[in-house]
């Protein structure tokens, strides 16, 4: 997710490896039509250059786009030293990347957060529990019993907890996950229609059973209840350069606005996931890490077909989704690809999609410029919306290589 850096970013005097990967993935968003499009164009540079460095799996193509990133970078860079804000650059360490990654491997490990992370988890933590006494002995001890206990019961403990909540669809191949028990059971259409904006659910319904249930005869109306769920979970898809992704899980949001009793206080905002979503499985087979055969659309709905309909078709998790316009035209200055509500009749271009059909999340950022952006902004209420590739890693590396091509 995104950091909310409440009091800014002015006043933070050192930064911490965390802050300053937070701050990356807004960085670019932020500057495009506030600065100098040079200034913004030396940044995204720089910050592919810092992103493909961190690939767990370089190809001969990766290496090029990081010297690409680079080249770029210093062709722009004088533009600091117009605005007096640097005379030279120190940086000639990163003319050494490339070289390094061909002759000794990928430079993903090479942070400050992991040594960090082990001196806390392999000699505070121990140094802490002993008596401070022939401390040494007894920290070698309890680190001991500390690796038994991790063998014994598994290392994945958190993400195991967070997974357990979640129930497993064992039919579906993408493996799906739902809450055990259903948060929001038996609503009807008019709540859908009022709290979630779900127009025309029963017609996109209709035909989405017409196309993959022909075997339904039952007919649904205006009366029938279903299951609302406030989320779901879904695999993030495969990736060549970041193997140690296949187990990582990325959460969808479908959860309207909670209005409060109390009139003193606010309102809970409603919190719609866009998402990255296969719109044609033809098109994806032919190219499975790129994207061909994807659009994005922001998830009104996540909920199950009523159990009358028979067999195992209710316990399939859907999704009632709002689309974007195809990924086609490309911000010249950012190169990140612009987007649009798409309509139909002045109305939501809409659909229902299955859950297993959603990659994972996106975030879509308004191109601010030097104008003060409104409290009510919304992602469907502003036309200038671009797709934000730096929001992880894993969305990098789907979008920049066909920036370059």
């Amino acid at each position: 997710g995104l950091r909310h850096f409440a009091k800014g970013i002015s006043s933070i005097s050192q930064w911490t490896g965390n802050e300053q990967q937070q701050m990356a993935h807004i960085f670019i968003a932020i500057c495009t039509g506030a600065v100098d499009n040079r200034v913004t164009k030396a940044a995204s540079y720089l910050l592919n250059f810092i992103h493909y460095s961190q690939y767990q799996r370089h190809t001969s193509e990766t290496l090029a786009l990081m010297q690409q990133a680079l080249d770029g970078f210093h062709e722009v860079k004088d533009i600091f030293v117009d605005y007096l804000v640097r005379k030279e650059f120190n940086i000639h360490s990163l003319l050494h990347y490339v070289s390094a990654i061909r002759s000794l491997g990928t430079a993903d490990g090479y942070n400050t957060e992991s040594p960090e992370w082990l001196h806390i988890e392999y000699a505070k933590k121990a140094y802490h529990v002993s008596n401070k006494r022939d401390y040494e002995i007894q920290m070698t001890r309890w680190l001991q019993r500390q690796d038994a206990e991790d063998e014994e019961e598994g290392s994945n403990d958190d993400e195991y907890e967070t997974l357990a909540e979640m129930l497993w669809v064992s039919h579906l191949e993408d493996s799906v996950r739902i809450a055990r028990r259903c948060p929001h059971p038996n609503l009807h259409l008019a709540d859908l229609e009022h709290d979630y904006s779900a127009v025309d659910f029963l017609p996109a319904l209709c035909t989405f059973l017409v196309e993959h249930y022909p075997d339904i005869n039952v007919t649904l109306s205006h009366f029938d209840v279903f299951n609302m769920y406030k989320t779901a979970l879904v695999p993030l898809p495969p990736s060549y350069h970041f193997p140690d992704n296949s187990s990582r899980y990325t959460r969808i949001h479908a959860v309207p606005i909670r209005r409060m009793r109390d009139p003193r206080k606010a309102d809970t905002p409603a919190h719609f996931d866009t998402v990255l979503a296969m719109e044609d499985r033809r098109e994806r087979q032919l190219d499975p890490h790129g994207m061909r055969g994807l659009r994005i659309a922001e998830v009104r709905v996540i909920f199950t077909l009523p159990p009358e309909l028979g067999g195992a078709h209710h316990q399939e998790p859907l999704a009632y989704v709002h689309w974007y316009r195809p990924l086609q035209s490309l911000d010249p200055v950012t190169t990140m690809y612009k987007l649009v509500p798409s309509t139909h009749h002045a109305r939501p271009n809409l659909s229902i999609i299955r859950v297993s059909d959603i990659l994972r999340t996106c975030h879509l950022a308004p191109k601010y410029g030097s104008a003060a952006v409104r409290s009510s902004w919304t992602s469907t209420s502003g036309s200038d919306l671009l797709l934000n590739k730096y929001i992880d890693l894993q969305m990098f590396d789907m979008l920049c290589p066909h920036v370059y091509t």
